[in-house]
């Protein structure tokens, strides 16, 4: 997870003006998001059920429990609480959490996030 200003990539970009935008896209495709939901159980019925999706792992992470579904090419993890509310010092709402994309080199990535300013709340 983490947290940041926007603009980013525009900074790098001013800091590396030989640099197209092009050059610096390394992100392949969204690989899932997450969802703060109130019962996961009813929300797997929902998802299930209505929609068609399939449950594709159960577990835990951080002591928080999680479900991670399929939906078509869509991968969705249910949780009831964020792994990350207690380091946060915070109780998030209801809804979106946060999104997760695959990259072609991680290392870079992450270099390149933290040369930004980028402060990860999930070490990765």
């Amino acid at each position: 997870m983490l947290e940041g200003d926007g603009d980013a990539e525009t900074r790098h970009l001013e800091q590396h003006p030989d640099r197209s935008s092009r050059s610096l896209t390394m992100i392949k495709g969204l690989w899932n998001y997450a969802l703060k939901v109130v019962e996961i159980e009813r929300a797997i019925a929902f998802y299930t059920g209505t929609l068609g999706a399939e449950v594709r792992l159960r577990g835990e992470v951080f002591r928080c429990a999680y479900a991670l579904i399929r939906l078509g090419n869509t991968r969705i993890i249910l949780y009831e609480k964020a792994p990350y509310e207690d380091q946060l010092g915070t109780t998030l709402p209801l809804g979106f959490l946060h999104d997760v994309y695959e990259v072609d080199d991680l290392d870079a990535q992450i270099a390149r996030l933290r040369e930004a300013g980028v402060r990860f709340l999930m070490e990765p």
